[in-house]
């Protein structure tokens, strides 16, 4: 046996190597294995997977799986970084536990961690109650009201008093007052935000309750369940995307004249379609509604890039304003397009990022990605 065999040999046996470090201290593990780096994983692993734990089943079920799947030091420090950003650290070896039943692929692993991180860090509560509350502010007369209520009705809510308080030049919470108070019959209670939808019942559920309790994305921030857009009244006319799955590219959207790439600004086609794929600003954890965004080129306009769907993001005014359009000048990272998705590039290196934000992750992108790897389980794509 070579000496490359006999190192591929040992870090395949990933768990043997845990069981030997487990329980000696750093100082006799870096003797012989003579790396700091690899002695500090070692001895690190070797507590979190041999050692004492609350929860012997799952530790068991992970071991288990690491040998299944051929894990090796390199992605157990993935599952271990993901698994430290929960929330709720009693659920690390739920985490670990799922995340180990994977192929040790970094790209996937890391993917699917995100989504199983943002998801059980989520704050969204099944059934919340619905609030409304007033109350005396000190030495004023005046009151702050509260008011909990259907998130997408709530968006709604507030850009009827927007467009009050424009038209009446007066101060929001004077329209807020006027509206329910009757100074104005209010404004359509329908639907206008466009609405990311899919009728894959991989997605959404094969049940009632699941479907019930799916959440869709709205184009203006806010996310709406499966039982409320039933519900909801929604506007007459419709129109319909076919996305690729693998790269994103639209493959049909009807009614719609063909946009001109030397353009200056996206029209009314490309604003539509990126609103469909972007709900949201795509910057990460940015929650700006795509109606209240603006059509961002990837690369800038000013130095040769095209005014194409494939060139289009959507940015909100703040983070429009702070992408490094000239890449010579990091400062704050900035936007690039990677099979569909839009990704924002650290100014000064490291890991590129998608908005984990809930309503980014009902983009149509993401969720004709989600429909591939549902229905094609051997040939899943990594997002």
């Amino acid at each position: 046996m070579s000496c490359l065999e006999a190192l591929g040999a040992a870090v395949a046996g990933t768990v043997d190597l845990l069981d030997e470090a487990s329980g000696l201290p750093k100082r006799a593990i870096l003797a012989r294995v003579k790396s700091p780096k690899l002695a500090t994983s070692l001895h690190k692993l070797a507590k979190i997977y041999t050692g004492r734990t609350n929860n012997p089943k799952k530790q068991a079920a992970a071991r288990e799986n690491i040998t299944a799947q051929g894990h090796t030091f390199d992605t157990l420090e993935i599952v271990e970084r993901y698994a430290k950003k929960l929330v709720n650290k009693r659920r690390m070896w739920e985490v670990r536990e799922t995340l180990t039943r994977l192929p040790a692929d970094d790209r996937l692993l890391t993917a699917e961690a995100k989504k199983l991180v943002a998801r059980l860090n989520g704050k969204r509560v099944d059934a919340p109650d619905k609030i409304v509350s007033a109350r005396d502010v000190k030495n004023s007369t005046l009151m702050d009201l509260h008011v909990r209520g259907t998130g997408y009705k709530m968006e709604m809510v507030m850009e009827r008093v927007r467009q009050y308080s424009a038209d009446n030049n007066v101060h929001p919470a004077d329209a807020i007052q006027d509206l329910i108070l009757g100074a104005d019959v209010g404004g359509s209670s329908q639907i206008t935000p466009m609405v990311v939808l899919t009728l894959d019942k991989n997605v959404i559920g094969k049940t009632k309750e699941a479907r019930n309790q799916y959440t869709f994305s709205l184009t203006n921030g806010s996310t709406i369940t499966g039982l409320e857009l039933a519900q909801a009244d929604l506007t007459d006319k419709g129109y319909a995307i076919l996305l690729d799955p693998f790269d994103g590219a639209t493959l049909g959207l009807y009614q719609f004249d063909t946009p001109n790439p030397h353009a200056r600004f996206a029209d009314p086609l490309d604003r539509f379609i990126q609103k469909v794929k972007n709900p949201v600003c795509a910057w990460p954890d940015c929650g700006t509604g795509a109606e209240y965004s603006q059509v961002h080129h990837v690369h800038s306009y000013k130095d040769g890039g095209r005014s194409t769907e494939e060139n289009f993001s959507v940015l909100c005014k703040f983070d429009n304003g702070r992408n490094d359009d000239d890449r010579t000048k990091p400062k704050h990272g900035h936007m690039e397009k990677i099979d569909g998705l839009d990704y924002w590039v650290p100014a000064f290196g490291g890991e590129k990022l998608l908005n984990m934000h809930p309503c980014a992750q009902g983009g149509a992108v993401r969720v004709a990605k989600r429909m591939w790897n549902a229905n094609n389980p051997d040939r899943r794509i990594a997002f």
